[in-house]
């Protein structure tokens, strides 16, 4: 995996929690930096494994 991918998603998510820390974001810009990280987690899959993320492999957790 690209270090650099790594890298980008943890900064990805510790801005999240810095955000939240401080009063928070508007749901859009949480939501756009989730989809952020979930492109570069399949991105970082891709050149891993050679191979594109396949969807159906995502599943819905059960609710607690």
């Amino acid at each position: 995996m690209n270090i650099d991918l790594i890298v980008e998603i943890i900064n990805l998510a510790l801005s999240l929690v810095n955000n939240a820390l401080n009063g928070g974001q508007p749901a859009t810009a949480v939501t756009a930096a989730l989809v952020q990280i979930l492109q570069k987690g399949a991105q970082a899959y891709q050149q891993h494994t050679g191979q594109a993320l396949d969807p159906s492999l995502i599943h819905v957790e059960s609710p607690v």
